[in-house]
């Protein structure tokens, strides 16, 4: 039947085949009647097949956003898991399009790992940034200000109520009802579900690579927390001057902490990845000191 579409489908054919559309139809219905009926394994495979959608990547794209935005994220995994099964629609036909199919699966396997690791990296950021401006707050210093403004001076009435320049420390953990949600709330909602789509399934194997998804987060939240060290530094080159060790220390242990909890629901070595980070940071001063 295949060969017989392709002779009637060329131009010397002296009978079309969009000329005799019942043909078509009838002999389409028996082979479907018959496959169902001698090879139902063939067709189950084929229907539940999701290799044919590299044809349409932005068929993926759109399904991996909506995913990534919406309480779905947690199922966003099953993205790079369909770019796994490339290979799988290549037609016995074509042998010469697997190689360029898995090579194409392997790339979008990649890419969609990179994308959501590097999601759950900016949203460690956001929160290790967060949390060091909270425990900001504690600091001595603030609470003399509050205090030095709630004292009346020489020849002044006393104020009634005296103006903070600041949210006052545990203020931000009241809700007005059970439905009011904060920022770090929302993103510990989000870390949580992409930290749960990366530890879903141990490995992908795909064209002969194996992607562990877990330990795409290794470099994206080493760089978040490099660069949450060094803003926590305040280092001025003009005055050169940093802050003090006392506050660099409490926002260091803020963020240690949080590392710690964002191996809960996905396996991360925190151990390995500190003693990178802080000898990286480290190494350069200690060369200097040597020299």
């Amino acid at each position: 039947w295949m060969r017989l579409q392709a002779y009637m489908s060329a131009a010397r054919s002296q009978s079309h085949l969009h000329e005799n559309r019942s043909l078509a139809t009838n002999l389409n219905s028996v082979i479907f009647h018959t496959r169902m009926v001698d090879q139902l394994d063939e067709v189950l495979d084929d229907v539940s097949d999701l290799g044919l959608l590299h044809y349409y990547p932005k068929v993926l794209e759109y399904a991996f956003a909506v995913c990534n935005n919406t309480s779905q994220a947690r199922y966003v995994i099953a993205v790079p898991q369909t770019c796994a099964m490339f290979v799988d629609g290549n037609a016995r036909f074509c042998v010469e399009e697997r190689t360029t199919l898995g090579e194409r699966g392997v790339k979008a396997v990649n890419h969609y790992l990179e994308l959501i690791s590097k999601d759950v990296s900016q949203l460690f950021g956001q929160m290790c940034d967060e949390y060091v401006r909270l425990n900001s707050t504690l600091f001595a210093y603030h609470a003399t200000h509050i205090l030095k403004e709630g004292r009346p001076s020489r020849g002044e009435k006393s104020r009634k109520h005296p103006q903070a320049e600041f949210i006052i420390p545990g203020k931000e953990s009241e809700r007005k009802s059970r439905e009011h949600v904060s920022r770090l709330d929302n993103c510990f909602a989000q870390i949580n579900d992409l930290c749960y789509t990366l530890n879903h399934v141990p490995s992908i194997m795909v064209w002969g690579h194996t992607f562990v998804p877990r330990e795409y987060l290794l470099g994206p939240v080493e760089e978040q927390f490099v660069r949450v060290l060094c803003s926590l530094l305040k280092y001025q080159h003009e005055a050169m001057d940093i802050a003090r060790p006392s506050e660099v220390l409490s926002g260091v242990i803020v963020s240690l902490k949080l590392h710690f909890g964002l191996g809960h629901p996905v396996f991360v070595s925190s151990t390995i990845f500190f003693h990178l980070v802080f000898l990286f940071s480290l190494f350069f001063f200690s060369y200097i000191q040597i020299e």
